[in-house]
């Protein structure tokens, strides 16, 4: 059986152990066997993480569980018994003399990390990974009963080890490709003998007359006659990092799918993302990649970010622990930290702002808006990181999702996070430094730089759409302190809709008492509108009264009481503006529901025109609602920013900039930008000035920078910003502007507006 297994074993990828399953005893359908005893397993493996680098965390946590199970056993006690750890931190400390919130000694990381290890191998996009552990193995007789089951609560009573009904380790059979290979084998260190167990897992291919009756597939682990199969451990080489597989417990992937971005040397980009959800490591782990070298293979630690930062402790500007009181948790211990401005997010943060951890494993997390949106710290968004320990916290099963992804939107935890909101906000020493932050970036805008704004934003026509939305955010068009907005037309109230129309057009609508609409209609020659308002009437041309309605109309007609016009029955306001004849109409209080009205907007010429038709159909009255108070986004201001002090401007050391950077969003305090930095020695923009130039010709180019850059930052944050209210887009923009984009805009010719 030796080469059997070694014949899968070194299969290149997902697509050579595909033609391997046509072949032997692999063909036989009669020894494949549905894994945890049943066919409906596909749903148990489904309801996982959705997440590759989580599931193969949950490998590494049952890796630690093995090493001290088997430390447990080597100090003479049953793992199951009274007198065993009854909580991880104390099996660390009891059987390694290791506390998680302390570094580990470099001598004992060194000689631990050897102790569970993963291996990248094979194909370049999807790798094969091999996690080993030198832990407890498993003897012939509990392989099935362990390795092979679902939900059998196999770790119940062992109180130290994370896993509990063996389903998370079979959360990362969702990503592998093709057909989904696993294979385990495991040897116990304290069973005789060289023999070690083993089988491979993967999804079953059903046939036609199975699609009659399943309508899922399941997975399924592999046996020889109905018995689990051995190999011989003195015989076989399967290499590590030092020596060969002896015993413990080693789990191949096929062909496994990480997230974009980690596929590459695991050393690397796997080793960031592991470090932030292994954020307080239990034990480390080491990485080996051997797929880009021939010779050397590259070796890597994971220890946790928390390990990582005590390591960089240069990085961190501001470390903050302290105790939260919550009901019904009691004490629940935070630490917050704040990284130099000049430290890139991804470093240490990434996408997770605040973690809340379970036994070092991060089970949730918060993005950054919640430290700029919830708290109200921009300046630190992007520095300041927030973990929350739970390791102690009774009904930890309210907070945390069995897949080990998310956060429950439980009272308890809504209540927790109301706790750690209320705290992080009011501390003293971070609103300190959000201010010198701020502080920081601030800079002089001169009268000159204010005026040429001023005459940019007048001139400049923007996209119609954008415009309206703009106004209906609130935007004024106006630098920050302006006490002069711009005026909305007096027939249009905030965020009142216009209906437009062409000279000719029919407008069907249905209005509510009391309610009121605007047209705006476009007249063909514009020449046929002259000063007078007068010239544009709108005219009763048909009056339908609603059945409630009819007899007390019939009854007037009877008495001789003149039919009523169009002002009788609303309230008509008009407004003339080039092109565009703008018809207000106020539904006044003797209209009735049901009443249809048809109008004629005409102008008084020669021969009377009809400019269009307007049919009313009067509906119900609309409850009333409290309107949504929107913000007021000013505009923001311009920073000059030079490489080296000049006339008072900022420079590239506030800013940790370099030539290759063009601009900066600066949040503000409320919603939208307090100011834009630009960056005057920018190489996109040095290389346009030569020594040629004279002094106004050399300012005049820097204008037409300063507002390219500024108008197409400004117009694409609010329009990102309209998109997605709920993402903050100072990054994207100013990202882009470093790219291939800001060259363009430097090229771009805004002298018209200049003019």
């Amino acid at each position: 059986m030796t080469s059997l297994f070694e014949q899968l074993w070194n299969g290149k990828n997902a697509e050579e152990l595909e033609s391997l399953m046509e072949t032997g005893f692999f063909k036989e359908r009669n020894n494949w066997k549905p894994l945890g005893g049943t066919k409906e397993n596909l749903s148990i493996v489904s309801a996982q993480t959705t997440n590759s680098v989580r599931a193969i965390n949950e490998k590494v946590m049952n890796a630690v569980d093995a090493l001290l199970e088997r430390k447990c056993i080597e100090h003479g006690l049953d793992p199951k018994s009274q007198d065993a750890p009854t909580s991880l931190k104390e099996a660390l400390k009891r059987f390694y003399n290791v506390d998680m919130n302390e570094d580990m000694d470099g001598t004992l990381l060194s000689q631990l990390a050897e102790d569970i290890q993963i291996i990248a191998e094979g194909d370049e996009g999807y790798p094969n990974l091999t996690v080993f552990d030198n832990g407890i193995g498993q003897p012939l007789n509990k392989f099935k009963e362990t390795f092979l089951s679902l939900m059998a609560g196999n770790k119940s009573a062992t109180k130290f080890t994370q896993g509990v009904f063996n389903m998370g380790s079979s959360a990362v059979l969702n990503f592998l490709e093709g057909g989904r290979y696993q294979i385990i084998a495991s040897k116990s260190p304290f069973e005789a003998g060289t023999k070690a167990a083993w089988s491979i897992i993967r999804r079953h291919e059903l046939t036609k007359e199975e699609a009659k009756n399943h309508r899922n597939t399941w997975f399924e682990y592999f046996t020889l006659n109905g018995n689990i199969p051995t190999f011989d451990t003195k015989d076989t080489v399967i290499p590590l990092k030092k020596g060969v597989f002896r015993e413990g417990t080693l789990v191949k992937m096929f062909s496994y799918g990480l997230e974009k971005g980690l596929s590459g040397d695991v050393t690397k980009s796997l080793k960031t993302e592991m470090d932030a959800l292994l954020f307080q490591a239990p034990l480390p782990v080491t990485l080996t990649e051997t797929r880009f070298t021939k010779k050397k293979h590259r070796h890597e630690r994971v220890v946790g970010n928390q390990a990582v930062i005590r390591q960089h402790m240069e990085d961190v500007e501001l470390r903050l622990p302290f105790t939260l009181q919550v009901a019904p948790f009691g004490d629940v211990p935070v630490e917050v930290y704040v990284f130099q401005d000049t430290v890139p997010r991804k470093t240490y943060i990434g996408n997770r702002s605040v973690l809340f951890t379970l036994n070092g494993q991060t089970q949730g997390d918060l993005p950054r808006s919640f430290i700029s949106q919830e708290i109200g710290y921009k300046m630190l968004r992007d520095s300041m990181l927030v973990h929350v320990n739970c390791s102690d916290l009774p009904y930890t099963e309210d907070i945390f999702s069995s897949s080990r992804g998310n956060v429950r939107e439980s009272v308890h935890f809504i209540r927790l996070l109301d706790t750690l909101k209320k705290e992080l906000a009011e501390d003293p020493t971070l609103q300190k430094l959000e201010k010198e932050r701020r502080s920081k970036l601030g800079g002089k805008t001169d009268g000159t730089t204010k005026d040429l704004l001023r005459k940019v934003m007048g001139n400049i026509r923007m996209n119609k759409e954008l415009t309206r939305a703009l106004r209906e955010a609130g935007l004024s068009l106006e630098m920050n302190g302006s006490s002069s907005p711009a005026q909305p037309s007096p027939l249009l109230k905030k965020q009142q809709a216009v209906t437009y129309l062409k000279e000719g057009d029919t407008f069907s609508k249905g209005m509510p008492l009391g309610g009121r609409t605007v047209l705006d209609i476009e007249v063909s020659d514009p020449l046929r509108i002259t000063e007078d308002h007068g010239d544009v009437h709108v005219r009763l041309l048909e009056y339908r009264p609603s059945r409630s309605a009819r007899f007390d109309a019939d009854e007037k007609k009877e008495k001789g009481i003149p039919s009523p016009k169009a002002e009788d029955l609303f309230d008509i306001k008009k407004e003339r503006k080039g092109s565009i004849a703008r018809i207000s109409l106020g539904a006044k209080e003797v209209l009735n529901t049901e009443d249809e009205i048809l109008l004629g907007v005409e102008l008084d010429r020669n021969n009377s025109t009809h400019l269009s038709l307007i049919e009313v159909k009067m509906t119900p009255p609309k409850k009333k609602s409290t309107p949504k108070r929107q913000p007021k986004l000013n505009l923001p201001d311009i920073i000059r920013v030079t490489r080296n002090p000049e006339h008072g401007d900022s420079t590239w050391k506030n800013y940790h900039w370099d030539e290759r950077d063009i601009a900066k969003l600066v949040p503000g305090e409320g919603k939208g930008l307090s100011h834009i930095a630009i960056n005057l020695d920018a190489d996109t923009l040095q290389q346009k000035l030569h020594r040629n130039m004279s002094k106004e010709q050399v300012e005049s180019l820097k204008n037409q920078f300063i507002m390219n850059v500024y108008t197409h930052s400004l117009f694409l944050y609010y329009q990102l910003l309209l998109e997605d209210e709920s993402k903050e887009h100072e990054t994207t923009v100013a990202n882009m502007m470093k790219s291939h984009y800001g060259s363009f805009i430097t090229n771009y010719n805004s002298s018209q507006f200049l003019a």
